[in-house]
């Protein structure tokens, strides 16, 4: 027969040493915890499926390896964001670098730290089998605007490239949910606006026709990363580990299928904002087909080209839109791009 006195003394044992074991480990995580810093993220606005690779990053714990505590914030559009950031109320961002660049023009302190859109999303979205097909096309045309931001001066310069100007088409305003509505049911031939967006949202629903600004060699950043001054000086090395896993979350979900684990995480972190799973992956897929330029072909997502800058500027300047010597250096800063 077993001792049992000895299998007692044994169990005792192992129970001693667990509780020890279960204690370091508390110890252990405690002291984990405590050696993360907090990051203040905002996004330019509430959940969209261009999000998802931010939820899928918290999800797999990549914040929290790199030291990272991310507290992430929806935002009320990139104007009003990149102002929080540069009033620190907000430590790093993802806005429209568009407005971002006609900011810094005007004195606001937030630089530019990564790229993630690097191409031109601008564009005129139509009917399908609208006939349109360069600008000259346009000649005559009704083309529907938002009149609170820059969409009709970047018509203008679209259609400069054929030797027009906005008197040569008429136009239409509108607020941004009649826009492509209108289009759509017949009220005018083109709406001008962000052509993934649409792409995204109207997929199985609604078929369009686009035409890209980009393609008449219109460049412009869109989707990026913001910061403070402040933030640069006092923890560079924070804003280096967040680019470090932004880039990586991109650059994982664009692979393969790896956009349906992104937008699962999303949805189930965010259950509140009602997103649609297919809606999502949508939005993600017609974004990311703008993520590389000419100039970042083949370099990881958040790499920002100078090139890309400088024809940024110029494209705001020719077209009226920022007034000012702002310069490529001005805007980014190249220390935290992704390696």
């Amino acid at each position: 027969m077993p001792d049992f006195s000895v299998l007692r003394a044994v169990f005792r044992a192992a129970q001693r040493f667990l509780g020890v074991s279960l204690a370091i480990a508390g110890v252990v995580s405690a002291a984990s915890a405590a050696d993360l810093k907090e990051l203040k993220f905002s996004t330019e606005f509430s959940p969209h499926g261009f999000h998802a690779p931010f939820y899928l990053a918290k999800e797999k714990g990549w914040f929290k390896d790199a030291g990272i505590d991310l507290k992430l914030l929806d935002g009320r559009g990139s104007a009003v964001t990149v102002n929080l950031v540069a009033a620190n109320q907000v430590d790093i961002a993802f806005v429209n670098l568009t407005a971002a660049m006609i900011a810094q023009s005007k004195g606001v302190p937030v630089v530019v730290v990564g790229s993630i859109l690097r191409r031109n999303t601008n564009g005129l979205i139509m009917k399908k089998g609208a006939d349109i097909h360069k600008p000259a096309d346009l000649k005559g045309k009704t083309i529907v605007h938002l009149m609170t931001t820059i969409e009709s001066q970047l018509l203008g310069g679209y259609l400069a490239t054929a030797g027009m100007t906005l008197d040569d088409v008429k136009l239409l305003g509108a607020d941004a949910s009649a826009k492509v509505p209108s289009v759509l049911s017949g009220k005018g031939d083109a709406a001008t606006g962000p052509v993934p967006y649409y792409q995204g949202l109207l997929k199985g629903k609604s078929e369009i026709d686009t035409l890209l600004f980009a393609d008449a060699g219109q460049q412009l950043l869109d989707f990026g990363i913001v910061t403070s001054p402040k933030m640069l000086k006092e923890q560079p090395e924070l804003v280096g580990a967040f680019m470090q896993v932004v880039s990586r979350a991109y650059e994982y979900t664009r692979r393969d299928n790896n956009v349906e684990e992104a937008v699962k995480d999303m949805i189930a972190a965010r259950p509140e904002a009602g997103l649609d799973y297919q809606t999502s992956i949508n939005m993600f897929q017609s974004h990311i087909a703008f993520a590389d330029s000419p100039s970042t072909a083949g370099k990881p997502i958040g790499v920002i080209s100078r090139d890309d800058v400088e024809a940024s500027l110029k494209t705001l300047k020719s077209t009226g839109i920022m007034q000012g010597d702002l310069k490529a250096d001005d805007v980014f800063d190249p220390r935290f791009m992704p390696k």
